[in-house]
Order: C-alpha cells, then sequence, then structure tokens
C-alpha cells in the first residue's frame, strides 16, 4: 500500500498572506459576482470541454459556488491550514470524476483576477497573493492528493465481520440485509452504542472514501446513507423508553448543512446516556433554532458541521445564541468532520467544546458534570 503523503499543514500556512477581516468580509459579499466572473471566463476557454472531461458545465458552476464560500470561511477564520486540510481532498474527488488537474491553475489566476477586479486595492492584495501560493502549491497538492484517504476508524472488540457484511450490504444497496444485520447484532440496549460507533460510523467512512476516489456514484452514497438512516430508525425504539435524568438537550445540523446521519447519531447515543434529546435533522433555520431552544430550554446544544464552506453558518448561529439574553448561557457543543484536525476553530467560533465523533460527545458532556444537570423548571 502507497505511504500517505501529508501536506505539512503548520509549515504551509506560513507561506499565505494574512487576509485583514475586512478583506474577507469583501471578498464574502463580492462572491456573486466573483462566481459570475470566473464562470465567464471558464466558459469561454477552448478547452473548457477537455478540462471537464464528461462532466456538464453545471458541475463547474456548483464547485465554484462551494469554492467562493469555502474561501469566505478560510478568509475570515484567517485560516490557511482549513484550505489546506481540505485541498488534497478536492483535487482527488475533482480527478475522480474526469477534471483535468490542469484545470486549477487554471481557474486559481481568474480568482484573482476576479478579485481585483470586484475589491478595493487594498482589499484585494492579500486574497491575490493567496490566490498566487495556490498556483505555486499546485504540484504540491497534486502529490499529496495522489496518496490514499485516511484509513477508516480502528474497529474494537470482535465487531469486524459484522462491518464487513454491512458496508457489503450498504454497497449492494440490500436494505434487508443491513435490517437483519443491525437485529442480530444488538439485542440490548448497551449494544446500539457498539453498533454504532464499530459498525455505521466506519462503514460510512468507507462509503465516502469509495464516493471521493470515484468508485461509486452520488445515488450509490445516497442510497446507502438513506439505508443507514432506515436501520437506525428501526433500532430507536430499543431506547425509546429510557429514563432521562440528565435533563434536555438539543442536536442538529447548522443552517444549510444537508448532512444528518452525524447528528442523529450523536442525538441517538445522548438518549442513551440519560439525556432527553430533542433531535432537529439537517439545515435548520437559525431563528427556527432559537425558537426551539427558548421554548425547550436545553441544558446545551450539539451542533454538527460536515461541509466546510458552512463554518460561517455555524458561526454566526454562535454569535445569534451568544447574543439572546434568554440563551446566553446555552453551552455549545460543536462537532463535524468540517473541523477535522483542528479541534481549536469551533473555541474560535464561540463554541465550549469540540467533539470529534459521537462517543466524544457524550464523554464532553458528562464532563461538564453536575453543571448541566436538570433544572426544576425544565419541560418533561
Amino acid at each position: 500500500m502507497l505511504e500517505r503523503e501529508e501536506l505539512d499543514y503548520d509549515r504551509l500556512a506560513g507561506v499565505f498572506p494574512t487576509v485583514p477581516l475586512p478583506a474577507a468580509l469583501a471578498y464574502d459579499v463580492a462572491g456573486e459576482q466573483l462566481f459570475t466572473y470566473v464562470n465567464r471566463k471558464m466558459d469561454a476557454r477552448p478547452d473548457i470541454s477537455k478540462l471537464l472531461g464528461q462532466n456538464p458545465r453545471d458541475v463547474m458552476y456548483e464547485n465554484h459556488r462551494h469554492h467562493v464560500r469555502f474561501m469566505a470561511n478560510v478568509f475570515k477564520m484567517n485560516d490557511a491550514r482549513l484550505f489546506l486540510k481540505v485541498v488534497p481532498w478536492v483535487y482527488r474527488s475533482y480527478s475522480a470524476r474526469g477534471f483535468s488537474l490542469e484545470y486549477f491553475p487554471l481557474v486559481f489566476p481568474l480568482w484573482a483576477e476576479a478579485v481585483q477586479q470586484c475589491l478595493r486595492p487594498d482589499l484585494a492584495g492579500p486574497i491575490v497573493g493567496f490566490y498566487q501560493e495556490m498556483v505555486n502549491l499546485h504540484d504540491r497538492f497534486i502529490e499529496a492528493s495522489a496518496s490514499p484517504p485516511e484509513p477508516p476508524p480502528g474497529i474494537e472488540g470482535d465487531w469486524e465481520q459484522t462491518r464487513a457484511a454491512f458496508l457489503a450490504a450498504l454497497l449492494a444497496g440490500h436494505q434487508r440485509r443491513a435490517l437483519q444485520l443491525s437485529e442480530s447484532a444488538v439485542s440490548m440496549v448497551d449494544e446500539v452504542r457498539d453498533f454504532y460507533l464499530q459498525v455505521i460510523r466506519p462503514s460510512l467512512y468507507q462509503i465516502g472514501v469509495k464516493w471521493e476516489v470515484g468508485e461509486i456514484s452520488v445515488a450509490h452514497e445516497h442510497l446507502a446513507t438513506s439505508i443507514v438512516s432506515r436501520v437506525m430508525a428501526a433500532l430507536y425504539p430499543r431506547f425509546l423508553m429510557l429514563e432521562h435524568p440528565r435533563g434536555a438537550a438539543v442536536v442538529c445540523a447548522c443552517p444549510d448543512e444537508h448532512h444528518e446521519i452525524g447528528p442523529r447519531m450523536v442525538a441517538d447515543l445522548l438518549e442513551l446516556d440519560g439525556w432527553d434529546v430533542t433531535y432537529l435533522g439537517a439545515n435548520t433555520p437559525a431563528e427556527s433554532l432559537l425558537g426551539i431552544l427558548e421554548e425547550r430550554r436545553p441544558r446545551f446544544l450539539a451542533l454538527s458541521v460536515t461541509m466546510p464552506f458552512n463554518i460561517d453558518r455555524a458561526h454566526a448561529l454562535i454569535e445569534l445564541i451568544r447574543g439572546r439574553g434568554s440563551v446566553v448561557d446555552l453551552k455549545v457543543l460543536v462537532g463535524g468532520q468540517a473541523f477535522s484536525g483542528l479541534p481549536e476553530v469551533p473555541h474560535r467560533m464561540g463554541a465550549d467544546a469540540f467533539a470529534g465523533d459521537a462517543r466524544e460527545a457524550v464523554v464532553t458532556v458528562k464532563e461538564w458534570g453536575a453543571e448541566l444537570g436538570p433544572r426544576d423548571d425544565e419541560p418533561t
């Protein structure tokens, strides 16, 4: 097996210029203009079809929209490591879908041109310099993307055979087989936790990797996720009637975040641990969430962010919470793949803690201890 080609994030981050907050905010505001400029320039290239492989231009447009949102997050957080953590995945997944790797050193300068066109010179300078460094590191990014993705989480105990069979069922789209495996593997409430962590979590990680390297389609990934959702729904009655002595909690994905298996797993494991959980699912609008928080008055909110371009949505939500008198002291626990390798970023966003997975979420809340005990006025 090939050795993983790692980027030295801390060292490489030092070559990128500092982006002042006013420049980052100006970039964010000009996002639609930047997006339109780059699309127009790329559309005019005579070799555009070759650069995109077999992909329609709508795929490029969607990628460009994600790029603007993601880079706005990078600039507002002023943390090049956030970019460096994502770029091997971007190169790998684009290449697996037929994009030429020459697309990147051609499109990066266009973003710089767009910035020069749309932002004042004093604001544009640092961002233009950032894009130039992206071009300079192109070959290094190719090397990093050519290595295998990170290995899946390790399996504990005697779950490997079940995990392998469950993954095979997901890949084959065999919902009944997946349900049968969960039924036979989980006979007691405590085994739900292990099935989630030792079977579902690593299986979904492998599904994600297979999509990343082009072995399965988006439809296959969605099918696997749908099957997992049904399996989790079938297991839920096992702990539906448990007592909730610890008090109320709210769990959801941040606004515009459509990945919900992770937060659902957190919600279920917290409920197994004795919390009365209100699970709101994916893409919860900020004001609606604030209404639930004021109504339920939970001891904490667990917030999930999977896609890096949604970090600013989560940050804005936390700022809303900190500014709302009725919930200003609410504990906020943040987790999700968006912060992989950068656990300090949620703290910079105003969160009280970061959890790398559902098990860490339960442990973290326990460590908060008696402070999160039930209140006399807590809803039942």
